[in-house]
Formats: structure tokens, C-alpha cells, sequence
């Protein structure tokens, strides 16, 4: 959920985010969900990961997503 009053969001998807007490660098990605799976864009520098929706099958977080959209 977005913060209501603009504030910033973050999404940490490692434990290694706390390996040192400053950030070396910052780079904002973009996380989208489709019946594929999830894509993660950072648009500088140009990276892309995809992940196939089995990848998070064994996660009982998860079990319950509905990956299919409505249009």
C-alpha cells in the first residue's frame, strides 16, 4: 500500500541491505505482477528479472495470491 500522504516506499528484498550502516547506492525499481509470475525493471542502470510464478510455490506467504488479473 502507498503511503496516503506521499511519503517514500521501499521494498527490501534481501537481508544483505543491512551489511553496512549507509547506502553504497540507490536505484528505484519497479515490481510488477502478472499470471506469469513477477517482473522487477530498474530502468538506470538497465536491469530486468523475471521470475517464473513456481518460483514462489514454496513460500506459504504466497499460497494464496491470485496471479490472475482482471483487465
Amino acid at each position: 500500500m502507498r503511503d496516503p500522504l506521499g511519503g517514500r516506499n521501499l521494498a527490501l528484498l534481501t537481508g544483505r541491505a543491512f551489511a553496512k550502516s549507509r547506502p553504497t547506492s540507490q536505484r528505484t525499481w519497479h515490481i510488477r505482477l502478472s499470471d506469469a509470475g513477477a517482473q522487477a525493471v530498474c530502468e538506470q542502470p538497465r536491469q530486468r528479472m523475471t521470475f517464473d510464478r513456481k518460483t514462489f510455490a514454496a513460500d506459504p506467504r504466497i499460497k494464496g495470491l491470485r496471479w490472475e488479473r482482471l483487465s
